[in-house]
């Protein structure tokens, strides 16, 4: 039995070994759990920028599109004004006021670290929200 009885007592030991290295990573384990989340939250706040700044790019594509629809001419075939029918003027007016609001969102997201208003830009882009109709419809004429 003195055999049993070593083999007990290295099971012991090694089972206190393995107890004592569990205890010790407690520290490095709480480190690997913020870093973790620290990551995540990190890339979900760099994804909103980036999210919004390419619907930005588009905006601003789309604004640059829309022209004068009302052209008019003198008698020689020259253009004498160039101007805005009521509907381009609002969907323009739309448009800049779109621009703005993620102009502003981007600006203090990056400057003041608050991403509630780039989360909820995000978030209408994703979902399909109102304000994207009006530009998907006008790219798609």
């Amino acid at each position: 039995m003195a055999f049993g009885d070593k083999v007990s007592t290295k099971e012991t030991s090694v089972h206190q070994k393995i107890a004592t290295q569990i205890a010790e990573l407690a520290p490095s384990v709480e480190e690997t759990v913020v870093n973790t989340l620290v990551e995540r939250e990190l890339t979900k706040r760099s994804e909103a920028v980036v999210q919004c700044m390419d619907t930005l790019a588009k905006l601003e594509g789309d604004l640059r599109k829309i022209k004068p629809d009302q052209v008019s001419f003198d008698g020689e075939g020259k253009i004498v004004s160039e101007n805005f029918s009521k509907n381009k003027f609002e969907e323009k007016k739309k448009l800049i006021e779109r621009i703005s609001k993620y102009t502003n969102a981007i600006t203090k997201a990056i400057e003041k670290a608050d991403f509630g208003d780039v989360y909820n830009l995000k978030n209408q882009g994703a979902g399909g929200g109102s304000g994207n109709k009006e530009t998907d419809t006008e790219t798609d004429q």
